[in-house]
């Protein structure tokens, strides 16, 4: 993993991670927590790494923006299916939703040192957070909208036209969002 300095001409590295052996594993999420204190980091087959084990998939680092360096790994979790494939903060930093290599969803809340498992569900490929946090958008075997309060998914509408969507994307204003499908064009919803 190598983070960049976009300042300038052309981009610069300004520190890097090995998650993995390069020769068996890798690192198939790093997403910046809202406020960009944090990056989450997981992947496959990860690596030994100061305080935590070869077995702990997802990490979330702190990001010292003066130095432009990851400081600390403040959280560590131990993926029940293994190998984080995806995952997205939600708007306001307080939870982070992956999914891991067997397809369930765990939604996590941090609180900047801890991860503390909120719930899990099965059968998911695809997530997108609401602008607002409020509402997931899943890709199951069709695309599903559930409200989240904080400790529980709801079913709020679904589509069963949608043909298990590979891609969802809310507008930043939350009145639309679209999804695309293999041989399925992209649709937009409102």
């Amino acid at each position: 993993l190598q983070i960049y300095s976009s300042i300038g001409v052309s981009p610069k590295i300004v520190d890097s991670r090995q998650y993995a052996d390069s020769s068996s594993g890798g690192v198939l999420l790093c997403e910046w927590s809202p406020g960009d204190d944090y990056l989450a980091i997981g992947g496959i087959y990860p690596i030994a790494e100061d305080d935590f084990n070869d077995s702990q998939d997802l990490r979330i680092y702190r990001f010292d923006k003066f130095s432009n360096k990851l400081v600390a790994c403040c959280a560590v979790q131990t993926l029940p299916g293994g190998r984080v494939t995806s995952g997205q903060w939600s708007p306001n930093g307080d939870y982070l939703a992956v999914i891991d290599y067997g397809n369930t969803l765990i939604i996590y809340k941090f609180d900047g040192n801890s991860l503390q498992e909120v719930l899990n569900k099965s059968n998911v490929r695809y997530l997108c957070w609401h602008p607002s946090g409020k509402f997931l958008a899943l890709s199951e075997n069709i695309l599903r909208i559930y409200s989240f309060d904080g400790t529980s998914l709801n079913l709020a509408c679904s589509d069963p036209s949608s043909m298990r969507p590979y891609e969802i994307s809310w507008h930043k204003g939350g009145e639309y969002f679209c999804f695309s499908a293999y041989n399925f064009p992209a649709t937009q919803y409102v």
